[in-house]
C-alpha cells in the first residue's frame, strides 16, 4: 500500500470497513511511513474530538416545515 492509498482508506479503516488484509496492509504502510502516521494521529485526534462535540438541535420552526402533512 502506498500513502495515496492510505489516505484513500483512512475513513474506512476508522469506520472498521476494510477487509483483513486491507488492514493488515494500511497498518504495515503507516508502521513504516513517518508522513502517513503523523496524518494518521491528526485524523484520530480530529475523528475523536468531533465525536464529543453535541450535535445541536434544528429550530422548531425549521422541523415544522420538514414534516410532511397528515393525509
Amino acid at each position: 500500500m502506498n500513502c495515496q492509498q492510505v489516505f484513500d482508506r483512512l475513513s474506512a479503516y476508522m469506520d472498521g470497513e476494510l477487509s483483513a488484509s486491507d488492514r493488515s496492509a494500511f497498518e504495515g504502510h503507516v508502521a513504516s511511513c513517518t508522513r502517513c502516521s503523523q496524518f494518521g494521529e491528526e485524523f484520530v485526534a480530529v475523528v475523536l474530538a468531533l465525536r464529543g462535540v453535541a450535535r445541536p438541535r434544528p429550530p422548531e420552526s425549521l422541523l415544522d416545515r420538514l414534516r410532511l402533512p397528515d393525509d
